[in-house]
């Protein structure tokens, strides 16, 4: 028996006609078997259930009114022309221009503003290694 088989089982899986025949359209233009196409289709409903109850625990941990509180701070300096350059923030208008309502994050946090941003965030840091299994 081969290292492939071993790790794989088999699951009979009944599908509504009208889906079954949407899945054969969708592998066939995806140029997969319905197999693959269906094992692709459960393992992304499976990251993303992971992913959404990952950010809802670390969510649950931050101090979210500390970044709130950051973020919609007044003052602190201009940005540096540097900053906005390949961030979609240059003055002149072009294709990649994307607007200035974000402009008043960009600048420079003090040294308190920054250290508070990362105490309320530290959560959003830590790598769960069960979830890269």
């Amino acid at each position: 028996m081969t290292e492939k088989r071993k790790q794989t089982s088999t699951y009979p899986l009944r599908l509504p006609s009208s889906l079954k025949a949407a899945v054969r359209e969708a592998s066939r233009r995806d140029g997969t078997s319905i197999n693959q196409f269906v094992a692709t289709a459960v393992a992304e409903k499976l990251s993303a259930m992971r992913t959404a109850e990952f950010f809802a625990e670390r969510g649950a941990e931050a101090d979210v009114e500390a970044a709130r509180r950051i973020l919609s701070r007044r003052g602190g300096q201009p940005p540096d022309p540097h900053d906005r350059l390949g961030a979609g923030l240059e003055d002149e208008p072009g294709p990649d221009r994307v607007g200035s309502s974000l402009d008043h994050l960009i600048g420079t946090w003090t040294a308190a503003e920054a250290d508070e941003m990362e105490r309320a965030l530290r959560h959003f840091e830590t790598i769960d290694e069960g979830m890269w299994e």
